[in-house]
């Protein structure tokens, strides 16, 4: 019987043995087939061998977690800082839209009357005046020249309709003037009752 060669070191392992490289395994026998130096994580490995193949541990997610945190609660607080800025600027033009359109109903209810009665009195004058007293605070200058004017005509005109004799030349000037102002009333206010402008 032939008797073969103990290997160095007195043992029989390794003699006639071959390292198998199973089908779909890498250079360091890597059971998902990477290459040396590539891991893979698969979903379905348990949380240990996760840790162990990828790198991953515990304590680098908590890490992460603590840094990331404060800058999400941040951006939330900013942003919740923004939309309630927001709220209140569209609640300040809303109740701002409110008293501006008060004054500019006034303005040509005023028109429309002297037009339609054809006649002005001081009573009426001093309503429109104490109706309109706050369009300084609210409107430019142009709208307080616009107002002082109504004011003015509407004393003219009552004063003509007091003279004897009557003026109606001047009375036909300041009617038809007030008839242009419906329109001309429109123009002066529009741009203060747009809601994307900032006046």
């Amino acid at each position: 019987m032939r008797t073969l060669p103990k290997p160095r070191g007195g043992s029989m392992a390794g003699i006639g043995v071959r390292r198998r490289r199973f089908p779909g395994r890498g250079a360091l026998g890597c059971p998902f087939g990477q290459p040396r130096g590539r891991r893979a994580c698969p979903p379905d490995y348990p949380a240990a061998t996760l840790t162990a193949m990828c790198g991953i541990t515990w304590e680098a997610i908590g890490k992460f977690i603590s840094a990331a945190l404060p800058i999400g609660i941040a951006i939330a607080v900013a942003y919740i800082a923004w939309a309630q800025y927001e709220i209140n600027r569209r609640q300040y033009r809303l109740a701002l839209f409110e008293k501006r359109m008060a004054i500019y109903n006034s303005v040509t209810a005023r028109c429309a009357a002297v037009v339609q009665t054809m006649k002005s009195d001081l009573q009426e004058n001093i309503k429109f005046i104490r109706e309109t007293r706050d369009h300084e605070f609210l409107f430019g200058p142009e709208v307080k020249t616009f107002i002082d004017e109504i004011w003015k005509q509407g004393n003219n005109l009552d004063m003509y309709q007091a003279l004897r004799p009557a003026r109606p030349d001047k009375e036909t000037e300041i009617m038809n003037w007030f008839n242009v102002q419906l329109s001309e009333a429109r123009k002066i206010f529009l741009k203060y009752m747009n809601f994307t402008d900032a006046y």
